[in-house]
């Protein structure tokens, strides 16, 4: 592309931006926020007054006969970890590149994300009313009834997630254009970890059995992955750093989104290449 031709989209940009820099917004999108919102709301409200399911216990069930120990991951700590971390990346990332649009998305996908999990967990609890194993030492009241499944587990996975499939779009890992890098991609990767360790805790400390965990653990994934390709396209396109578009939005502006993207792409596309050598002749790339 000429440097003329740059220059005029260039000013295409700054024109378009200057009288519309919100091309991106759609109202469902306080739909989306406000259902969300009520649907936690709603089943956090009748689990606090409904008792979980009262089960049938087997005399001297060795299952609920363990010891109480303290938490290794208090609430506190994973709501820090599940829901503060993801949220200072997704600032540090507006550093590289100012984005309202990517601002908006990315924090209405993890609070639905966190929100999802939470809700279906806790409705799953009450209707399974499995016991804890430490039942018979503790003696807390509903709270023993909530084992399955693992409320930590859920969250700590969903929030981990997104993380992972965040960084991902934003490095471009699965990119078409790009080719694979196992070192990225595994340090991207790594706050799996987190969810992990945060799993395997409430092992130890004898709050949940591992069918508990596992079931956990499978909730958050399933809903990070549904959350998270709701607004963000598949990490091999060739637009994954960047968020979708509502799809009316592209009916009525596809003038409006095509420049948009390519503004959000503009500080790599006007990068100066990297000093080199000139021979003279013309390079052709194959």
């Amino acid at each position: 592309m000429s440097t003329f031709k740059m220059q005029d989209k260039l000013q295409k940009l700054r024109e378009v931006f200057k009288n519309s820099s919100c091309v991106w917004w759609h109202k469902s999108y306080i739909i989306d926020w406000i259902v969300n919102i009520v649907l936690f709301l709603i089943v956090q409200g009748v689990t606090y007054f409904m008792s979980p399911l009262i089960r049938y216990l087997p005399p001297n069930d060795a299952s609920v006969m363990y010891p109480v120990k303290p938490d290794i991951v208090s609430n506190l700590l994973l709501f820090v970890l599940a829901m503060f971390l993801p949220l200072l990346v997704i600032f540090l990332m507006q550093i590289k590149r100012r984005s309202a649009h990517d601002l908006h998305h990315a924090i209405l996908t993890l609070v639905i994300t966190i929100l999802l999990a939470n809700t279906v967990t806790s409705a799953l609890k009450h209707s399974a009313g499995r016991y804890r194993p430490n039942w018979i030492a503790a003696q807390n009241g509903n709270e023993g009834h909530m084992s399955f499944p693992f409320g930590h587990s859920s969250t700590s996975f969903a929030g981990m997630l997104f993380l992972v499939l965040y960084l991902h779009g934003k490095f471009r890992i699965y990119s078409e254009e790009n080719s694979a890098s196992f070192s990225k991609s595994i340090l991207l990767t790594s706050p799996l970890a987190i969810a992990f360790f945060i799993a395997i805790s409430r092992a130890i400390d004898y709050h949940h059995n591992f069918s508990d965990i596992i079931a956990g653990a499978l909730i958050g994934l399933g809903v990070a992955y549904y959350a998270y390709f709701l607004y963000y396209p598949p990490l091999s396109s060739k637009n994954c750093d960047q968020p979708k578009f509502h799809p009316e939005i592209k009916i009525a502006q596809p003038a409006l989104v095509e420049i948009s993207i390519q503004k959000e792409q503009s500080v790599a596309a006007i990068a100066p290449p990297p000093a080199a050598s000139y021979d003279g002749k013309e390079v052709i790339d194959v």
